[in-house]
């Protein structure tokens, strides 16, 4: 796909979904443009509108295809430790705690915070709101549901936060997927939200 090209599909997607991909790494959006065009069999800029225009799931897959999903369990240990070991304690002094979590992707990060507010006593005080612009990362966050292997990769990192139990502890697994207790998720809301 040609520089010209890739420009007019662009603004096509701009002007159809909305999004302002321009802060996004240009090398990555044009791959997976170029793959998205290339699977859909789609050959000019008018005929991308017309697809997104009257296709909702190309629409959503094309989206889907475009931003960039990425969380972790505890993804920044010593971020997570400072917010442990700093900033809490300062909120701890309020009696009503409203976080804002923004770009959540499926949640990984949330449900971190989330069990750092329990451990400290202070999830009931809290009102957790996480956003994201993908419909289908907020249905997995909703659902609380992960591979247990994300859960065994950040038991490690989870320890590096300060954790002194178990991470096992805030969850309950199913075969090989684990399910966050009802108490973290109950604290979360999940909204589609650019």
């Amino acid at each position: 796909m040609d520089s010209i090209n890739f420009n007019l599909y662009w603004k096509v997607i701009n002007e159809v979904t909305g999004y302002d991909f321009s802060g996004h790494n240009p090398e990555l959006i044009m791959r997976r443009l170029e793959s998205f065009v290339s699977q859909e069999k789609i050959g000019s800029a008018d005929e991308l509108r017309e697809r997104l225009f009257t296709d909702r799931f190309s629409k959503e897959n094309i989206l889907g295809n475009l931003l960039v999903n990425f969380t972790e369990f505890f993804r920044d240990p010593l971020f997570f430790h400072s917010l442990r070991k700093v900033i809490l304690p300062l909120l701890a002094t309020n009696t009503r705690i409203s976080i804002w979590h923004a770009g959540c992707s499926t949640g990984e990060e949330v449900y971190s915070l989330a069990i750092l507010l329990e451990e400290l006593n202070l999830l009931d005080r809290c009102q957790i709101i996480a956003t994201d612009k993908n419909e289908q990362n907020i249905k997995v966050a909703v659902s609380g549901i992960f591979p247990i292997n994300r859960a065994r990769e950040a038991n490690y990192r989870y320890f590096r936060a300060g954790g002194t139990k178990h991470l096992s502890k805030h969850y309950t697994a199913y075969y090989d997927h684990i399910i966050f207790d009802e108490k973290l998720r109950d604290k979360i809301k999940f909204i589609n939200h650019d």
